[in-house]
This record gives structure tokens, C-alpha cells and sequence, in this order.
């Protein structure tokens, strides 16, 4: 066994020099694999000469547990031995724990033997899925900090084009997933898709079904991301298979977790909160609090949606709760965050205001870019509900702006999309129509269709605003074919509303009727009550324009039960204004004054004050 560096690891060991100057301020792991022990030493003197602030840290098998109880400043960078004690229970210990390395700030070093460097990769892929490769040893940094480059993609790629018909299976299976991980730090998710697939063609060929399973879970993580669902959920349940013969529980579990996150996001809500109950069950008994926590947040999004606020916030609690113990600033964060959207939901737009800015100052304190980002955006919407458009176009163009700096592409389309709404707020309807445009390009080029979907629902809405129907449907009806496509229901409920109101307008009531009909039949079998809330109130609206005035009664007040054992404040106080006017055309002036009041006082209380003239006036015309 030499103990002498070649030229080729000096130059390893100065691009490794230069990854870790970038990473100063940043939480990483770098995973170092060598030929033999005297190697190893010679990395580690090479490490403490250029590392001013490099501590050692004993290899304990509940290393990172250990490590966070240990009185080391983890602000600096820790070194770790596991050259001759590493073994496959450490490295599931080591998977199990990685998502404190973010929320704890950790700056970690690992040395170890590379036939453990495979063994890591082999019993930790979906550790190692979330992060990317540098050169003979690994590179991970779990910030969204670090100016993305494409050049390590396309070197990866050049090696395994002009080689694959050489290299070992498992050479090609190593190289496939760097490809993939470098690709997906670029969010350049159809590179990975298309690597990942020629990776699992492979392994069928080969008959190494572990490896099919590993694909095929992050196959189906790339589709998800890319919204397209189906696929994404076939990926997954056939991962899941295959690992349920390896006796992989692990591996499992964290398929579930994605398989409910699926589910959430198509709307099968009901679904979704019985696997993650599942789910969380298995963290409590393990106790990993990261994936608790992660975990109640979750679950508490599917609350929210199905109108359970008061069990959404009681699992923002408890997650709040285990923070006292396991402090994590992004976690908090991003309950706190959670609470704001519940909030806004709920009609409290002052609370939900709060909730946001608190997340806000926290990922400030700890330079997280991309939380920033994403509170930045959520407090630009709760403005424009405000009426405060300006403040709104503010804090967009300063979300816009840090997902722009971090290569978020996703959060860069949803701001176009949300600064293009706005600006047809202003009846700016040229530059709306921009803004929605270049929104939908980068939504395309990713091939993220459920944003593709939703940014054509919008385009829609603006030529609604133009009166120009034909165009209008035009564009709710490709809505429609792509969330039909990705089995996508509650963009499907969404779509089928838009037309509803669009016909509507357009005085064709029966047509109005058969859509947002079918748009109920959504709501009541998915449990969409936020949104049948809406839907009944429309279906009041339609009927009110028949002349039927009994019946938009009774749909206004179907409505208006749903929206206040939600605490849904502002659509009460929209569908309290709607059946004023109802008991105004009877004539029954006595109740359509006090259906006025009751709207004017919620309008206030949640602060939105665009109805406040119109309601001010019939109160007066009643009054005298």
C-alpha cells in the first residue's frame, strides 16, 4: 500500500480546499473516500494545515446524536475518522440523522475506505439523491446558497457517454447517480429523468432489483418535481415493492412520506393523512424528531386543506413543542410559515401577516436565501388581499429577486405568476400577460405541469378581464386537459369553476350551472370544503341571476355554514354580503340589513376594505 499523494490527488485536494472556503458559512457534509489508512493521514494532515478551524471528533456509532451533545463549536468544521470503524449500522445511523446537518448548521468531514465510500452509497441512496458530487470524494451542501455551475453535469455526462460501454455495472450505476445529483442541484430535472431512466434500463438488464429500487424512488422524486403525478405514484409503488422484499423498512418509510406528499398535492387528502399517520408513527418509535417535525407539518397542510384549522394548528404546536428540544431555526421557520397560510385562509390576514414576518426575520438570522424567498412571497399575497398593492409588487419583486440569486426556478415562476396577477390587479392587462408568459416559459422548460396548468388558468383570468371570452376558454380548457392529464382533482375543481364563471358572465346560466355542478361533485367526494364553499356561493350567484331567489338562498347559506365552521372569515363575510342582496330583492328589508352589517363588520375586522363603500351605501338606503 503507498502512503505518497500522486499528482492527481494534489489536485483533488486543492479543488476539495476550494469547496470548503465556499462553504465557510454554510452547513455541508464531505464524504472523503481513500485507498488505505497511511493515505488517510496523509489527507487529514493535508486538511488540518489548510483548515484553520478544523476540530476532531471521535467516531461513535450515534455519531451525529453524539456529536450535537459534545461541547465542540459547530460553527467550525469537524473531522471524522471512520477509516477502520464504519460498518453498515453506522451508515443507516448516519442516514437516519441527516437531516440535522442543515437544521443543526453542522460542518462535517468524513474519512473513510472507499470500499465504505460504496457501501455508504449503497445503504444511504436516498442520503446521498439529495446531494451532489465533486471529483474522488463527495460534495454535500444542503444550502440553495452556491452559484450553480453546469460544468460538473456535463463532465459527468462526457465520462459516462464515452465510457458506458466499459465501465463495471457498478461504475455505471456510481456515475448515473452523480449525473442525477448534479442535474437536480441545477434543477434541471429532465437530465435527470432521462439519466435515471437509462440507469434503471441497466439495472433490469442486469437483474440488480436493489438498484431498480433505488432508481425508480428517485424516479419518482424527478416526476413529482416535474408534476407529473401519475408516473410519479407508478415509480414509487414499484420502489416501494421491491424494497418490501429486501425487508428495507427505512427505505419504506420514506417512500410512504413521498407517496402522501403525492397525494396531498392531487387532492386525495383522506389518503394522504392515513400514510402519514403511518409514517409519523414509525419516527415516534425511532425517536427522529427531524422527520416528526417534518412530518407535522405535512400532516398539518392535508388538515388545512380539508378545513380541519384547529387540528392544523394543534400539529403546528406540537411541532413547536419538539422544537424546545431539538432546535431547529428552518423548522421553526417554516411552522411559522405554516401558521401564517392557515391564518390567511382562515380570513385573519393581520395574524396571518405576523406568522410570516416572524419566519421571515428567522431565516434571515440563519442566511437561508430560499426561506426567505418563499415567506417573502406568501407576505406579498396576504398585501394584495390587504388591497395594499404596491406593498404587494414589493415584497413579490424581493421574492422574485433571492429565488433569481439561489437558481430557484420554481419559486422564480411562481413570482412572475403572482407580480403578472398583480398587474392585472392594476388593470395593466399587457403587462400581466408578460409576466404570466414568462412564468409559463420556465414552467414548460422544467416541465412542471401543474404549474403549467395553473399559470394558464391565470392567463385565462386575464383575458376574462379583457372580455375576451373565446380566448378566455380557450385557455381553461388546456387547464383542464393537463390537470385531467396528471390526475391532478383539485386543479381539475379549479378549472371546472372557471368555466362555471365564465359562462356565467357570459349569461349562458345553464352551461354555469353543469360546471360548477361538476366542480361540487369534486368537492363533496374529496373533501374540499374550502373550496365548496366557494363553488355553493357561485352556485348561489347563478341562481340568483335565474331569478330563483329561494334557492340562492339556499345555497348562500350552505355556503355560509361551511365558511364559519371553517373560520373561513372572509368568504363568510363575502356570502353575508350575497344574501343581503337576496332578502333586498324580496323586499325583507329588516334581514337585508342585517346580513349587510354582519359582512361590514367581518370586512373590517380581517381588514379588507375593497366592499366597505358598497356596503356603506345600501346600509344607509335601508337605514333611511
Amino acid at each position: 500500500m503507498r502512503d505518497y499523494l500522486t499528482a492527481s490527488e494534489h489536485k483533488q485536494l486543492k479543488t476539495l480546499s476550494k469547496v470548503i472556503s465556499l462553504r465557510e458559512k454554510l452547513s455541508c457534509l464531505i464524504i472523503i473516500g481513500v485507498d488505505s489508512k497511511p493515505l488517510g493521514e496523509k489527507f487529514q494532515e493535508y486538511l488540518k494545515k489548510e483548515i484553520k478551524q478544523l476540530q476532531n471528533f471521535s467516531f461513535k456509532k450515534e455519531l451525529i446524536p453524539e456529536l450535537l451533545k459534545s461541547d465542540l463549536d459547530l460553527n467550525h468544521y469537524v473531522l471524522v475518522d471512520l477509516f477502520e470503524t464504519f460498518d453498515s449500522e453506522s451508515i443507516r445511523n448516519i442516514n437516519v440523522n441527516r437531516d440535522h446537518i442543515p437544521f443543526k448548521n453542522l460542518k462535517l468531514i468524513l474519512l473513510c475506505s472507499k470500499e465504505n465510500f460504496i457501501l455508504l452509497q449503497k445503504e444511504a441512496f436516498d442520503f446521498f439523491s439529495f446531494n451532489n458530487f465533486a471529483q474522488v470524494f463527495a460534495d454535500h451542501s444542503y444550502s440553495y446558497e452556491m452559484k450553480k455551475d453546469s460544468r460538473k453535469m456535463k463532465l459527468l455526462i462526457a465520462e459516462f457517454e464515452s465510457a458506458k460501454s466499459v465501465l463495471t455495472f457498478s461504475n455505471q450505476m456510481s456515475l448515473i447517480l452523480h449525473i442525477y445529483s448534479a442535474a437536480q442541484e441545477l434543477n434541471d430535472f429532465k437530465v435527470a429523468k432521462k439519466y435515471l431512466n437509462i440507469g434503471y434500463e441497466i439495472a433490469l438488464k442486469s437483474n440488480q432489483s436493489y438498484y431498480e429500487a433505488v432508481l425508480l424512488s428517485n424516479l419518482g422524486l424527478v416526476d413529482r418535481y416535474l408534476g407529473d403525478y401519475k408516473e410519479s405514484l407508478k415509480s414509487f409503488y414499484t420502489s416501494l415493492k421491491l424494497f418490501n422484499d429486501f425487508g428495507s423498512l427505512e427505505h419504506q418509510i420514506n417512500i410512504l412520506g413521498n407517496i402522501a406528499l403525492i397525494k396531498y398535492e392531487t387532492g386525495f387528502y383522506l389518503e394522504a393523512l392515513e400514510i402519514f399517520e403511518k409514517v409519523f408513527d414509525y419516527y415516534r418509535t425511532i425517536k427522529n424528531y427531524s422527520e416528526m417535525i417534518t412530518t407535522l407539518i405535512n400532516k398539518s397542510n392535508v388538515l388545512q386543506d380539508l378545513g380541519k384549522f384547529n387540528e392544523a394548528i394543534e400539529n403546528n404546536e406540537y411541532a413547536l413543542e419538539l422544537l424546545k428540544e431539538h432546535e431547529s431555526t428552518q423548522q421553526k421557520a417554516s411552522i411559522l410559515g405554516n401558521l401564517g397560510v392557515i391564518y390567511k385562509v382562515k380570513g385573519d390576514l393581520t395574524l396571518a401577516l405576523g406568522y410570516h414576518k416572524k419566519a421571515l426575520e428567522l431565516n434571515i438570522h440563519v442566511s437561508y436565501t430560499l426561506g426567505q424567498a418563499i415567506n417573502l412571497g406568501n407576505i406579498s399575497t396576504i398585501y394584495r388581499d390587504l388591497g395594499d398593492i404596491d406593498k404587494a409588487f414589493e415584497y413579490s419583486r424581493q421574492s422574485l429577486k433571492m429565488s433569481r440569486e439561489v437558481g430557484y426556478l420554481l419559486g422564480e415562476s411562481e413570482q412572475l405568476e403572482n407580480l403578472g396577477n398583480l398587474y392585472g390587479r392594476k388593470q395593466k392587462y399587457k403587462k400581466s400577460l408578460e409576466f404570466l408568459n414568462k412564468a409559463l416559459s420556465i414552467s414548460r422548460k422544467l416541465g412542471h405541469k401543474e404549474y403549467e396548468a395553473n399559470q394558464l388558468g391565470n392567463i385565462g383570468n386575464v383575458y376574462l378581464e379583457q372580455k375576451n371570452y373565446k380566448v378566455a376558454m380557450e385557455y381553461y380548457k388546456n387547464a383542464l386537459d393537463i390537470d385531467q392529464k396528471i390526475d391532478y382533482v383539485k386543479g381539475i375543481s379549479l378549472d371546472f369553476r372557471n368555466i362555471g364563471i365564465l359562462y356565467f358572465i357570459m349569461n349562458n346560466f345553464e352551461e354555469a350551472e353543469k360546471y360548477v355542478k361538476k366542480a361540487l361533485k369534486i368537492d363533496n367526494k374529496m373533501g374540499f370544503f374550502d373550496g365548496e364553499s366557494g363553488n355553493l356561493a357561485t352556485m348561489g350567484n347563478i341562481l340568483l341571476k335565474k331569478g330563483k331567489l329561494d334557492k340562492a338562498l339556499s345555497y348562500y347559506k350552505k355556503s355560509l355554514d361551511i365558511s364559519k365552521r371553517l373560520g373561513y372569515v372572509s368568504n363568510e363575510a363575502r356570502v353575508l354580503l350575497n344574501i343581503g342582496e337576496v332578502y333586498s330583492l324580496k323586499n325583507d328589508r329588516l334581514n337585508a340589513l342585517k346580513n349587510y352589517k354582519e359582512s361590514k363588520e367581518l370586512f373590517q375586522e380581517i381588514g379588507e376594505n375593497k366592499h366597505l363603500v358598497y356596503l356603506n351605501n345600501e346600509i344607509k338606503k335601508l337605514d333611511s
